[in-house]
């Protein structure tokens, strides 16, 4: 069988192989897509050809087949690499079907877009990366979803062939939103439209824009990754040799901290973890602040300034992807203490990746019980006493307790509960029973007159909050509540037995010991 399958690179007659250049030169026939023959058409006039359009791959390729069975020198081309989302495997498959012997069947590598791209961008594939097309004629969609998932964990540039169509021009988008959960929205991505044709157009932009792109067929995505940065316009993921070596003119071959000392995350949307961020940052560090809602992100932008913050609920994979691939020389934990769940979180994830964690021990109260104020162990406690009682109820305790909230007996007529203004908190609320009347939005910090109007309006017998501390307004909500004699029932903190304070962090800070 004398078939030849060669891959034309971008199309351009700079981007063909010498080799493949031989084999167009001495074919007989030149089978391929209209589209692709077109490019090379000029080049060798006399040929005879084959093509035809989008989706008569296996028409053109069985014609190829049998033609070059026949006898008749023949070259199946393809854009790019032929082996790399090309006609090669089909041309096989289709021996095979024909009874043929495929093992005549010759390969002419060419260059693939990810790599033609990316020196139009620069240099944003220097180390491993990842190719996925979207394009789900062939692959469904659910294999393809799991693969960018695969591929957002990893940690690696990403390559997106076939990113949109007329069909599909919600495609990309959905790809970028899921990246968006593994990597932060500045991370720096490319795309390539008509790569070494005619036309060509290329753009680096961050991750948050391209999750808006119209992209098209001819249009190339290249993701980059937590390394990849932008050096004089050109996007670019560097190997290591900056981690390890000092490029500078002077102590060139100096061993560095691989790690990257100096960069510190944050945990923590609370007014600690804002200080501690904000006070870090003055000392030179780079300063990350996670927070788990848009309201504490909003909230740190006021407060914040050159500190990067990320928001939104991150699961233990996330978070661990975050410390390893932003090599961290320090993690605090700033995270309120009955966020029992997401402290454990970050202790593993520090451990799995060998960073330095430093917890902050906060200083809340947890007294004994008298008359006017009662300490009990969980909101689950509580409830089960209030459900002994027939009085109304004023939670101050937020939305994430909705599953406790549901268990109180006659919640829609006798509880009035506070949140953030934000549409999922009120969602749960009213799910949990509460009725729509007895939810109030607000954003804090509450004074003890705001304490004394809402508490006063719900005409609430008991209020239900936690131990917060002086800076979580614990004071402002006892003194309103004792105003109008109401009884206070708290849900102490868990005992805290490791941490320091927040004085303590901020001086580690000054001494360089982050």
């Amino acid at each position: 069988m004398n078939l030849k399958i060669a891959g034309i690179g971008p199309g351009s007659v700079g981007g063909i192989t010498a080799e493949a250049e031989k084999a167009l030169g001495e074919a007989e026939l030149i089978v391929g897509y209209d589209l692709y023959v077109s490019l090379i058409k000029d080049m060798f006039p006399e040929k005879e050809y084959y093509t035809s359009g989008m989706r008569h791959e296996i028409e053109r390729v069985e014609h190829a087949v049998k033609c070059a069975a026949a006898g008749k020198n023949t070259v199946l081309i393809c854009s790019g690499d032929a082996g790399v989302y090309g006609m090669a495997s089909l041309a096989f498959e289709i021996a095979e079907a024909y009874g043929l012997d495929s093992s005549e069947i010759e390969i002419i590598p060419g260059v693939t877009a990810a790599l033609s791209c990316a020196a139009v961008l620069g240099s944003p594939l220097s180390c491993d990366f990842a190719v996925i097309s979207l394009s789900d004629l062939l692959v469904p969609a659910e294999r393809i979803k799991n693969r960018l998932i695969c591929a957002a964990e990893s940690g690696m540039p990403v390559v997106i062939y076939n990113p949109g169509s007329k069909k599909r021009n919600d495609y990309l988008n959905h790809a970028c939103r899921i990246m968006l959960r593994f990597r932060p929205p500045e991370t720096v991505c490319g795309i390539v439209k008509n790569a070494g044709r005619a036309g060509q157009r290329a753009e680096i932009m961050t991750l948050g824009r391209l999750a808006d792109f119209r992209a098209d067929m001819m249009t190339t995505v290249i993701i980059g990754c937590s390394d990849t940065r932008v050096i004089d316009g050109r996007m670019v993921t560097p190997r290591g040799y900056s981690s390890k070596y000092d490029l500078g003119a002077e102590g060139r071959n100096t061993e560095k901290d691989v790690y990257g000392r100096g960069r510190v995350l944050v945990f923590g949307g609370t007014s600690e973890g804002r200080i501690i961020a904000s006070r870090i940052s003055e000392k030179g560090y780079e300063t990350w602040l996670s927070v788990a809602t848009d309201y504490g992100k909003e909230t740190a932008e006021v407060h914040l300034n050159g500190v990067k913050i990320i928001s939104g609920k991150m699961p233990e994979t996330e978070i661990e992807y975050l410390m390893r691939s932003r090599r961290f020389s320090c993690v605090i934990d700033a995270t309120h203490p009955y966020a029992v769940h997401i402290s454990k979180s970050i202790k593993t994830a520090a451990e799995n990746t060998d960073t330095k964690l430093v917890t902050v021990k906060r200083e809340v109260e947890r007294g004994p019980s008298d008359e006017s104020i009662m300490f009990f162990d969980t909101i689950t406690d509580i409830i089960d006493y209030l459900n002994s009682t027939d009085g109304r109820v004023f939670f101050a305790t937020g939305s994430n307790a909705a599953e406790e909230y549901s268990r109180l007996r006659n919640l829609s007529d006798r509880a009035a509960v506070r949140i953030l203004p934000s549409a999922d908190a009120v969602v749960r609320m009213k799910d949990a029973g509460f009725s729509s009347r007895n939810i109030i939005c607000m954003q804090g910090p509450f004074s003890y007159e705001m304490n004394l109007a809402c508490f006063r309006f719900s005409g609430a017998e008991y209020l239900v909050t936690k131990s917060s501390g002086e800076t979580g307004g614990f004071d402002e909500k006892i003194s309103a509540a004792e105003k109008l004699g109401m009884k206070v029932l708290v849900a102490a903190p868990p005992l805290q037995e490791d941490g320091i304070s927040v004085d303590d962090v901020i001086n580690m800070a000054s001494e360089g010991r982050l």
